[in-house]
């Protein structure tokens, strides 16, 4: 059980760590699980120190709105902790 919450984790890393970001509902099918079981690992990783990009909630912007969010990602994620 612990072995297979650990691949989801960094699977949900792995994913989050596009420039794109993504969904809770692109995650949840990303990983074979339903939104719930996304936000108890959002808070996992939260709690673990994960600070990566944000996750939208159920919409992906379009225009100059997802250049914006593309860019929050990106200059992120040359934060230095």
């Amino acid at each position: 059980m612990y072995g297979e919450q650990m691949v989801r984790m960094l699977r949900a890393v792995d994913l989050l760590s596009t420039p794109a970001g993504a969904t809770k509902q692109e995650l949840a099918d990303h990983l074979g699980v339903d939104k719930r079981t996304v936000q108890r690992l959002l808070g996992l990783l939260n709690g673990a120190g994960y600070a990566g990009p944000l996750v939208l909630e159920d919409y992906r912007p379009v225009g100059p709105a997802a250049k914006l969010q593309a860019a929050r990602a990106y200059l992120h994620s040359l934060t230095i902790s």
